[in-house]
């Protein structure tokens, strides 16, 4: 270890190993630096001298310079200094990170429920759309069925019934036939009502008979 002229021992030497990499010897003496100021200053508000002073100081310094405890102290207190530097550091890297992220997933949960709620818009038009396709479907089915000469529009195999029923009779027959056919090719779940809406929109046009 380098040290100072004509054998003089500094506290700076005793202190740090290497002065470019010890980072902790380097916290130890600005430590000691920091002792020998605070008695300077407190000597001085006591009253005394300069040339008293700075007598306390060299003595202060000798002891620290001899005292191997001294100076493992001073490097103890740096240690500690610097692991709660390191760990006060490290919470606020993490409070840091910990706020971003909790932003982000904000973020991100916001979007989710922007999502799930376009998606539930979307879902409730077409479930608009199709039950409105639906009745107009069962609508223009009716009317058909009410328009649509049924001696025409029966196979021969049925065309007896028309001859045996009233038109109104006819026409529920020629209902069921082509009703049939569009009940095949429905989805199941709309199966059934469908059938009701036929029947309850067939009740209601004939209820008069």
């Amino acid at each position: 270890m380098e040290r100072g002229s004509q054998g003089k021992r500094w506290v700076f030497d005793e202190l740090v190993e290497d002065r470019s990499t010890d980072i902790q010897g380097l916290v130890a003496y600005a430590l000691y630096k920091a002792n020998k100021a605070d008695i300077a200053k407190t000597k001085r508000e006591q009253g005394l001298s300069e040339e008293a002073i700075v007598a306390e100081v060299s003595t202060f310094h000798q002891n620290a310079v001899n005292s191997r405890s001294m100076l493992e102290g001073y490097r103890e207190r740096a240690g500690i200094l610097l692991q709660e530097l390191s760990e006060a550091i490290e919470d606020e890297v993490r409070d840091e990170y910990e706020h971003q992220a909790a932003s982000v997933e904000r973020k991100r949960t916001d979007d989710r429920r922007r999502q799930a709620d376009e998606l539930s818009r979307l879902k409730g038009q077409h479930k608009k759309e199709i039950e409105k396709e639906r009745k107009k479907a069962v609508t223009e089915f009716v009317a058909k069925v009410k328009q649509t000469p049924c001696e025409k529009a029966l196979p021969r195999v049925v065309k007896w019934q028309w001859n045996g029923f009233s038109g109104v009779f006819a026409a529920i027959i020629f209902a069921v036939i082509v009703g049939g056919v569009i009940y095949q090719v429905m989805p199941e779940e709309k199966k059934g009502e469908f059938i009701s809406s036929v029947i309850a929109e067939l009740v209601g046009e004939n209820s008069s008979y």
